[in-house]
């Protein structure tokens, strides 16, 4: 062994230059990787698991920054030094015995308690909760040490490490202590930085969630209870304000201008995916195309109640969204623009640019002047920042207008379109060339690579795990892994791909599906995606027809009888049961909609031959709804009793900021029989009084113009379209209006 250890020295030549001498470090370290690797190895299969930790420490230490090594026990995966480490020790402490476990852990103790006393400095506090934050308790203490120290040190890079720290620490709690304990310190955190709401909405969950836990000497419903007196929470404490007050709402006579020619900036509205704090939750999140730099799009954040400007940031990359050529695939005859998305872990947001991943910190800029901390060409991750050498060949439309496009670039590599990265537990997964790429999300370094994996599958975030699904040419789910987010390794697990082709919704590490029961009929299923097993299960009939649900965390249908249903993916649970007519439901398709008050189904069904119905906004607006040729119910959240009913009949319906509006806007633009064998082009225009079901106005008006801006201005109480030469309005009075 120790001569092997001796050829990782490398003896300097006397005239090496500052260069030589750098690649020679390297080549040692390199050398040295390779040495302890063996090593650990072998320590480990002998059972020695204590000189194998030791040395599998070692090699975390040694780490090459930014290098990539294939790892000889995985196939198709490659990894930093410190990553593959730090996934070894992960296996020895879960495969230990309790005996030997708690030996790891008295010698990580040791080894943290070693550290406190010689106050290490912040770079080695961080090697050492990144080994072992997640799996004892001496390294989510240093985690929550860390936590501390980066939100006293203050500046834009110090909260957002706090806050990813304490996001980890609550996320991966071994106990419901520590759970809370991490809620009560981000909310300090945010209260601090002046983001009461997104603090209050901490303390309402530590209150509702952690009520009788005991959290740092007071319960968490004492928390809250103390949170009223304080006047910057106290007006977030009861949820999100509303848009608008309760007032009556009234359609105002249609203004006719024919010098109004309102403007408008190509732009993609950017949903965001998964559950976000409140601050994302009053926001618009777009990309805007920016003829000024060419393809270098504006990322914008926007008061979505009244326009005015947050944050407006040019991307430091290229991307293909503003180019001709993608512009005319991606809108050129679609109802809608694509469905982009965004991520928010906290405040730091992955945003999805078609060939390109940013991250971005949206409540303050770092070192670089900026709010985006990296970016990553998916097409060529190897490229350098700036302008792009990637090209699209196509984009194929999702079927029945629904799922992701699939977008095909000139080398035949293919990707989803907004289905390509998840910002995780600690790290940022993301689908490029190379395969599936593992980076830090704050740094944007490479931790691992798995070459094993195409472009076009799809990826699900599982707690601490990715969810891969690879379909066959057809597109069919043909097999599952697990892939661990912490250092790319695959999780033995059950193949999932059956459950997969008959998927109603993934939520919260569950994988809601039906399948054919003995008795007859169906039944919906959740299942756990680490373990395959059965959480629970609700019979169906045959017949039902499922709903495409706007809140990805529960599953609608509707059964032959009328019966609506929708239950909580993760329990099983009703949540609501109401009726409708059957009639109403035969060849319709379902798509459920909701406010904080009342529920909503829209049964949509084909419309007459040559009506072509189609939006009546500019695609370049943004502006997101879906066909509507049906009945249109309204329930009330907490009975199921119907409130009022309506029927649409060549209509879109506007499903932009339908949560907060007062009222339902259904905007379309249709042919309809003229005289004799003449068909008229005319524009349609219906909205509806959420409370009351009453018809505000409904008219057909011959050639008109598209809708080029949607308005919402809560300080006046008016939802204004604009369209050259008119505009509608609905006013809002009462409280919140005028």
């Amino acid at each position: 062994m120790a001569e092997f250890e001796s050829t990782c020295s490398i003896e300097i030549p006397a005239q090496a230059n500052a260069q030589t001498v750098e690649e020679i470090r390297r080549e040692e370290k390199r050398r040295k990787s390779v040495y302890l690797r063996l090593l650990a190895r072998g320590r480990e299969s002998q059972g020695k698991l204590l000189e194998a930790f030791d040395t599998y420490l070692q090699i975390a230490g040694v780490g090459v920054e930014g290098e990539l090594d294939a790892v000889a026990e995985e196939n198709g995966l490659k990894a930093t030094p410190d990553v593959w480490a730090r996934g070894r020790i992960a296996a020895m402490v879960s495969k230990s015995d309790p005996a030997g476990r708690a030996e790891l852990e008295k010698r990580v103790s040791a080894r943290w308690e070693a550290m406190k006393t010689a106050k290490a400095p912040v770079a080695e506090l961080r090697k050492f909760a990144q080994l072992f934050g997640s799996l004892l308790e001496s390294g989510r203490a240093a985690q929550a040490e860390l936590a501390r120290r980066a939100a006293t040190e203050g500046g834009a890079s110090g909260f957002l490490q706090a806050e990813q720290d304490w996001m980890n620490l609550y996320q991966f709690a071994s106990s419901s202590t520590q759970a809370g304990e991490a809620l009560h310190a981000l909310a300090e955190l945010y209260l601090e930085k002046g983001l009461a709401e997104d603090a209050a909405y901490c303390l309402r969950e530590l209150g509702t969630q952690y009520g009788e836990v005991p959290i740092k000497g007071r319960k968490g419903s004492e928390w809250l209870a103390g949170a009223w007196g304080d006047h910057r929470l106290a007006p977030y404490l009861g949820g999100a304000p509303r848009w608008f007050g309760n007032g009556p709402v009234k359609a105002l006579p249609v203004e006719t201008s024919p010098g109004n020619n309102p403007r408008y900036t190509q732009a993609v509205v950017l949903r965001p995916e998964g559950e976000v704090l409140p601050f994302f939750q009053r926001l618009k999140l777009s990309l805007q195309f920016n003829s000024s730099r060419s393809n270098f799009n504006q990322f914008r954040m926007v008061e979505a109640s009244t326009g005015a400007e947050v944050l407006s940031e040019p991307f430091s990359r290229e991307n293909l969204l503003g180019q001709p050529q993608a512009a005319q695939l991606m809108f050129g005859g679609g109802a809608n623009a694509p469905r982009m998305r965004y991520q928010a872990r906290g405040h730091l947001v992955l945003v999805e640019a078609l060939n390109t991943v940013h991250l971005l910190d949206v409540v303050q800029k770092h070192e670089s002047n900026r709010h985006e901390l990296w970016n990553l060409n998916i097409h060529n991750p190897k490229e350098a920042g700036g302008q792009s050498s990637s090209q699209l060949n196509s984009v194929q439309m999702p079927e029945k207008g629904q799922g992701s496009y699939m977008v095909q670039f000139q080398d035949g590599w293919r990707v989803r379109l907004g289905e390509s990265a998840i910002l995780g537990g600690g790290v940022a997964a993301v689908l490029c060339r190379d395969g599936l790429m593992g980076l830090d999300p704050l740094s944007g370094r490479k931790l691992w690579l798995r070459e094993d994996v195409r472009g076009d599958s799809r990826i699900h975030g599982m707690g601490e795990n990715v969810l891969v699904v690879e379909a066959d040419q057809d597109g069919k789910a043909k097999s599952t892994r697990l892939i661990r987010f912490a250092d790319g390794v695959v999780v033995s697990g059950t193949d999932l791909s059956s459950a997969y082709q008959r998927l109603l919704q993934v939520a919260d590490g569950k994988l809601v599906h039906t399948k054919e029961v003995a008795e007859g009929g169906l039944a919906v299923v959740g299942l756990a995606v680490n373990g395959g097993q059965e959480l629970w299960k609700v019979a169906v009939p045959a017949g039902t027809q499922f709903a495409e649900d706007e809140d990805d965390q529960t599953v609608s249908w509707l059964e032959p009888d009328g019966k609506f249903r929708r239950i909580d993916a993760a329990t099983g649970r009703d949540l609501l049961v109401a009726k409708v007519d059957p009639f109403h439901v035969q060849g319709a398709q379902a798509k459920v909609l909701g406010d904080p008050d009342r529920l909503y189904l829209l049964l949509n069904k084909q419309t007459a031959p040559g009506s072509m119905v189609a939006s009546n906004f500019s695609v370049a607006t943004g502006v997101q709804q879906v066909p509507a040729n049906g009945e249109f119910y309204a329930f009330d959240r907490s009975t199921g009793k119907t409130l009022w009913r309506i029927s649409a009949k060549n209509q879109m319906l506007i499903t932009e900021n339908f949560d907060q509006m007062p009222v339902v806007l259904f905007s379309s633009r249709y042919t309809r029989p003229g005289n004799g064998n003449a068909r008229q082009n005319v524009g349609a225009f219906l909205s509806v009084d959420k409370k009351t079901g009453k018809r505000l106005m409904d008219e057909e008006k011959p050639n008109l113009q598209p809708f080029q801006n949607f308005k919402i201005d809560t300080r006046r109480g008016r939802i204004e379209l604009e369209a050259p030469g008119s505009r509608i309005v609905h006013q809002i009075t009462g409280p919140g209006g005028k």
